[in-house]
């Protein structure tokens, strides 16, 4: 059986704030941005995917400010965009 954790976040002051769900499998973790409609079933505007190991809390992901911040984030903490 697989482990599936989930949780949501927000990023972005409102009205702009954007919902992040990050999935934590049992080899990696996923951080999806919603698109602007912050509505899952409309599926991702951008997935960003890392080792297990090196996992993000919710509090990592929701420390910044702005979108642009966390990509620059993620990118330099090696996570892979899809």
């Amino acid at each position: 059986m697989a482990l599936h954790i989930e949780f949501e976040v927000s990023v972005g002051k409102w009205p702009n704030a954007r919902k992040v769900v990050i999935s934590n499998g049992l080899k990696t973790q996923t951080i999806n941005i919603c698109h602007p409609s912050n509505l899952r079933e409309d599926g991702y505007e951008h997935k960003y995917r890392i080792p297990i190991e090196h996992k993000f809390t919710a509090r990592d992901i929701a420390q910044h400010p702005d979108l642009p911040t966390l990509y620059a984030f993620l990118e330099a903490a090696n996570a892979t965009r899809e």
